[in-house]
């Protein structure tokens, strides 16, 4: 238990990190019915990794990103929000491991679900793919080492594509206006 707590601690910080230039100095939504009006629902598909391969994206780590990205960008209710995000991890694809250098991908497929707080209407549902290349190379020890911590950098940007996206048909859509 006491190593989860730190992993997860660890997950938490590096997650700040690695939404990175996608997700930083973006405007935040100023005109958007979303601004302040977002809580983070249920967040699921996540799971642990091979611990070998060095990496997780586990749900609460997973939600914990996703309130970061929206917080960031203004839109996190602080307490109960007119709308609420879940998110679905459908598919998580990292390279196989072979023993040699290679250079591959670590892709991530996210469904997001906005609904009203109440959970009456669906106001926004898209499903957002991301890759990121990963350069791997033998450590010290031999070992193949991934560069850098990947899975989380496609979680990272597939969240703030999200955002984007939302974002910006919140702005166009009178679903977002009507609630």
């Amino acid at each position: 238990m006491r190593k989860f707590k730190f992993a997860a601690a660890v997950a938490v910080v590096l997650g700040l990190a690695i939404l990175g230039p996608a997700a930083k100095g973006e405007p935040q939504a100023a005109t958007s019915p979303l601004l302040r009006n977002v809580q983070v629902g249920i967040v699921s598909g996540g799971a642990y990794s091979n611990p070998a391969w060095g990496g997780y994206v586990h749900n609460n780590y997973f939600a914990s990103m996703l309130r970061q990205a929206l917080n960031e960008h203004g839109l996190l209710a602080q307490t109960d929000g007119r709308f609420v995000v879940s998110a679905t991890l459908i598919s998580f694809r990292k390279p196989d491991l072979n023993g040699f250098n290679f250079d591959g991908f670590v892709r991530s497929e996210i469904r997001y679900l906005v609904t009203t707080g109440d959970g009456a209407k669906t106001v926004f549902e898209t499903t957002v793919m991301n890759t990121v290349r990963v350069n791997s190379h033998p450590g010290p020890s031999g070992r193949i080492r991934r560069t850098p911590p990947s899975d989380e950098k496609s979680v990272g940007r597939n969240i703030s594509q999200f955002v984007k996206e939302v974002i910006a048909r919140s702005e166009s859509d009178p679903a977002f206006r009507g609630n």
